[in-house]
């Protein structure tokens, strides 16, 4: 169901509202059309906002001066990609998830807690640190969260560097979280108020942000050799069943996993 949403999005809101981005919806590998089913499976009030690469680019002009297009023309498109992500999430709220992602159980179990914006996080060895925050899982209850507006920021000052990882993606969201967080340690909100500015934001609010454990979200990492057979599994598969299931390392405590697809093409 393709629609557009208008206004605040409060919990309930926000838990039936999903948005997700591919580049031709009329063209979805089996395995990631079986992986988008397992979130309404889950979550049965959810509905799906989607965004292909016409519709995004159309929002993306109806809501100038959030990206610079124009600037990122000759990069991989997922950099566009990225940053739309991002700007909608501060213009609408509500949760973003990437395709391959799989819903094990129902996603209220991580959003009630009280948090006005949740990412996970993701085991990394140490020369990876920078990419622990994913940016494959996304989620706020209203607009004008300002850690968005951060990384919106923080990639316009980024856009010619020539890693996708560190200028629109996981390093950028990672860094974008903290900066936000020592921002309001320091009580200095006087960069973020320019930010919110810039971006059409009218009500200034600083909430919190939290990054969720390691288990809930990301049970498996892109960078853990242990972990490689069971991407390769669910690549070569199309459908998502109990077997492929049994080959996660889940705990009670997870309620979706990513098998990291990476359908994006690097510049």
């Amino acid at each position: 169901m393709i629609f557009d949403r208008r206004g605040g999005c409060g919990l309930e809101d926000s838990t039936a509202v999903l948005m997700q981005t591919w580049k031709d919806w009329a063209d979805v590998p089996p395995i990631l059309a079986s992986a988008q089913s397992t979130w309404v499976e889950q979550n049965p009030s959810m509905q799906l906002d989607l965004y292909d690469d016409d519709r995004m680019l159309a929002w993306l002009a109806d809501h100038p001066g959030m990206v610079d297009v124009d600037a990122l023309r000759g990069k991989s498109f997922i950099r566009v990609v990225d940053l739309f992500r991002y700007a909608y999430l501060l213009v609408e709220g509500g949760m973003y998830v990437d395709m391959d992602f799989v819903a094990v159980r129902p996603i209220d179990r991580v959003l009630d807690r009280g948090a006005s914006a949740l990412l996970g996080s993701v085991a990394m060895p140490p020369e990876l640190s920078s990419h622990s925050v994913p940016n494959a899982w996304m989620w706020s209850p209203e607009p004008g969260h300002p850690v968005w507006a951060v990384a919106l920021g923080l990639a316009s000052e980024r856009i010619g560097h020539h890693s996708i990882e560190f200028a629109t993606g996981p390093e950028l969201i990672r860094d974008a979280v903290n900066i936000y967080r020592r921002m309001l340690a320091s009580g200095d909100m006087m960069p973020i108020e320019r930010l919110l500015q810039r971006y059409g934001v009218d009500e200034r609010r600083f909430p919190d942000v939290e990054v969720l454990p390691v288990s809930q979200l990301y049970p498996v990492s892109w960078s853990d050799p242990d972990h490689q057979s069971i991407r390769a599994a669910f690549r070569a598969a199309d459908r998502i069943d109990a077997d492929l299931l049994a080959t996660v390392p889940m705990t009670k405590d997870t309620v979706a996993f990513t098998f990291w697809y990476n359908s994006w093409d690097r510049d």
